[in-house]
């Protein structure tokens, strides 16, 4: 059961790193479509959902996993999963969803909540990929922290049914798979994503033909758009700074920072300096502190790094290496190969071999 304070989740949200909390808004829907679908006892539930309303503001991860136990634990609907999936809240919104209906397409919007999705929550992952005829929509969460396969049939198809509603279009599905078993109640899951869904697979999957995504937003303003992606940008860049500002530089730290900054081609010593706000010698004193040294602490990040770029399986060896801030993909080469003992080559061809 969920009982928290709400003094203790303001002292804890401040205190936890970005990767840590999630959308005050994603708390918010899930309690409002719980009690409005009558899925537990309202009074299992020991949290004002009020005190997440606003959809600018972040809370503790913890609150929101504790919830989906809540549900596993306390649900008497075996469907419960499917039933969240239909339901969309109209009381609030998260600013990404708010983002996406803005757009243009369904295609932009799609583009908008990948590239933004973070914000909802950082262990939820939505990646798209494209062949000439279909998009593929990759889903992938967390499990180790908690999360029931429930949660991920709900992003799923939360997505599709928000996309069928904003289009006023009933949008239909080539291919859907999911990286579990089959639940009981997979025949209601097919009134969602079709006939043809797959269990046991290694990807969480929704495969779709790009056209179908040209269809147009009803609530499309570009102006609108352009101030709430100013919004999601500046609250993340206020949140990050606010942390930072708490933390103590070690080496733990700077690997965060590090992971960070490659995502935006910038993992190098001058903008770890800038983000820290210190200089060189100040950052080699620290790290010598801790025996080791910057370029160590990048490549465990690309170390990492490489291996769930290389099986995602919807990029080339040259934009992975581009993403790993190597200049020449030879580098890349020989530095995987020195990590893992394999060539790239080897183990593209063993993910190719599991599938």
């Amino acid at each position: 059961m969920v009982s928290i304070s709400i003094f203790k989740l303001k002292t804890w949200t401040n205190m936890l790193n970005y990767k840590d909390t999630i959308s005050s808004t994603t708390v918010f829907n899930l309690i409002e479509s719980i009690t409005s679908l009558s899925i537990i006892n309202p009074r299992k539930i020991q949290l004002d959902k009020n005190f997440f309303l606003n959809p600018e503001k972040r809370v503790s991860e913890s609150i929101l996993i504790n919830l989906w136990k809540n549900l596993e634990e306390n649900s008497n609907m075996t469907n419960y999963a499917a039933l969240l999936g239909e339901y969309i809240p109209t009381t609030t919104r998260c600013l990404v969803t708010s983002l996406a209906s803005q757009c243009g397409t369904l295609s932009e919007a799609l583009e908008s909540y990948t590239k933004y999705i973070d914000w909802i929550n950082p262990s939820l992952k939505c990646t798209l990929s494209y062949d000439r005829n279909y998009t593929y929509i990759y889903f992938s969460l967390n499990k180790s922290k908690g999360y029931p396969n429930s949660a991920i049939i709900k992003s799923m198809s939360n997505v599709i049914h928000w996309a069928r509603k904003s289009s006023n279009s009933n949008i239909e599905l080539n291919t859907v798979t999911f990286d579990f078993i089959a639940p009981p109640f997979n025949d209601l899951l097919r009134q969602t994503f079709g006939k043809n869904i797959k269990f046991s697979k290694k990807f969480n999957m929704i495969k779709i033909e790009s056209s179908a995504l040209d269809k147009k937003l009803s609530n499309h303003n570009p102006n609108i758009k352009q101030l709430i992606e100013k919004s999601i940008i500046e609250r993340k860049a206020d949140y990050i700074k606010d942390f930072e500002k708490k933390q103590v530089i070690n080496k733990e730290f700077i690997l965060k920072i590090i992971e960070n900054l490659l995502s935006e081609n910038k993992a190098n010593i001058e903008y770890v300096c800038i983000k820290l706000s210190i200089s060189r010698q100040t950052l080699y004193r620290r790290l010598k502190k801790e025996n080791t040294h910057f370029k160590e602490l990048i490549n465990m990040v690309r170390k990492k790094r490489s291996k769930e770029l290389l099986d995602l399986n919807n990029l080339t060896t040259t934009d992975i290496s581009e993403r790993l801030g190597y200049k020449e993909i030879s580098s890349f080469y020989s530095a995987f190969k020195v990590w893992y003992g394999i060539t790239v080559k080897e183990y593209k061809a063993n993910l190719r071999s599991s599938y």
